[in-house]
Order: structure tokens, then sequence, then C-alpha cells
């Protein structure tokens, strides 16, 4: 039984470390804009990127992320949580990025609101919380990288 167990838990990290692998795999350029309010989700989902071989740059809402926006495009991927605080939402940082940096995939995350067919027109992935597999849920990004 114990070592049923065992094997479970070696293929998972065996996925893992086969997902992590596949990101490590792309440009050595990678990026990633994160938007997230709450501190320790924040540093969580930052941690997970840099030891997928990201360079993270972290803001902490949607107001913050579109003044790096509008001096950095270069970003591979942007990660936005949807309920932030201040003026603007995830939703909204999620369409400007689409217009400011068309070439940046954006992934929206949420807990609580599920995105309808006109919200998910300005995005390109939608993530349910809590996430448990970052690198795994952002790989349809990737699949069609090229597109």
């Amino acid at each position: 039984m114990a070592l049923a167990g065992l094997s479970e838990v070696h293929g998972a990290r065996t996925a893992v470390t086969n997902v992590t692998e596949a990101f490590q795999s792309l440009d050595p350029t990678k990026r990633a804009l994160l938007v997230e309010d709450e501190i320790l989700t924040r540093l969580d989902l930052a941690e997970t990127f840099r030891e997928a071989g990201w360079e993270v740059v972290e803001a902490r809402s949607a107001e913050e992320a579109i003044a790096v926006l509008e001096r950095d495009c270069d970003f591979n991927i942007l990660l936005t949580d949807v309920h932030m605080t201040g003026p603007l939402n995830g939703l909204d940082l999620a369409r400007f990025s689409k217009d400011r940096c068309p070439h940046i995939k954006v992934a929206v995350m949420s807990g609580l609101h599920r995105p309808d067919a006109d919200e998910r027109a300005g995005f390109d992935l939608f993530l349910s919380k809590p996430i448990f597999n970052l690198m795994e849920e952002l790989l349809p990004l990737h699949l069609n990288a090229d597109d």
C-alpha cells in the first residue's frame, strides 16, 4: 500500500518535472508580468514562475501593471487576478494589454468571477483559483504561441 502511494507521488513529480522542462525549453528570455494584490498568492505564483526559469515582474494592481506596460511590453505572459484594489480590475488590464501589447498572452484568474463570453474576448486563458499547478495550467498559452 505504501509503495503504491510512493509510486503516485513519484508519478506526480515526474509530471511536474516534465511540465517545467517544457517551459524551460522555450525562449530563454521568458518574462511574466504577474498582477495580484494578495501578497502571499503573488509570492507563491512568482516563485513558481522563477523555479521554471522565468523572469517575473510583480505588480499589486492593474494601475501598477499599466505603468509597467507603458514603459515595457517585452513580456511573454501577463497573469492577472480579476478582483484587486483600485479603480481598475484584471479584465480592464487584460483589455489594455491586448490593445497596447497584442503579442502578450494574457491569462486571467479568479476564485469568484466567471467571465462571460464578451469578457473572454479580452484575454487568452481563464484560470480558476485556487491554482494547484500553474505551469501546467498555462501550457495552452504556449501551444498556440506562434498563432
